[in-house]
């Protein structure tokens, strides 16, 4: 699984270290995809699956976003009190982790779901 989270993320990490802005913007709509991802698995299951299912993988879902999420306001807020990294390269840091949350609760929802069916 993080084989597939870390390819699908290749590009925006090879956005050289004087490119924050650009390699930040590069997460920021892969993330975007994922959370379209996750939208269209969930109309998916609802659509076809049973309902403790959906309501299952929902509530792990939702709570495994909100936990991810957490983190990386942990991590930029402990970088911006503590730490002498430039601002832009704490935004592309939060917008990393933010879009690698979003692609492993993808990832974890299409497992659980594969694995169900």
């Amino acid at each position: 699984m993080l084989d597939c989270v870390a390819e699908a993320l290749a590009p925006c990490q090879a956005e050289p270290d004087d490119m924050h802005a650009v390699a930040t913007l590069c997460f920021r709509n892969s993330r975007s995809a994922f959370d379209a991802g996750i939208n269209e698995a969930m109309t998916r299951l609802r659509a076809d699956g049973e309902e403790a299912l959906v309501t299952l993988l929902s509530i792990e879902s939702k709570y495994d976003m909100l936990g991810g999420l957490l983190q990386c306001d942990r991590m930029e807020e402990l970088a911006l009190a503590l730490s002498n990294i430039p601002p832009d390269a704490i935004a592309r840091q939060k917008a990393q982790c933010q879009a690698t949350t979003s692609a492993l609760v993808l990832a974890r929802l299409t497992l659980r779901r594969e694995g169900d069916e």
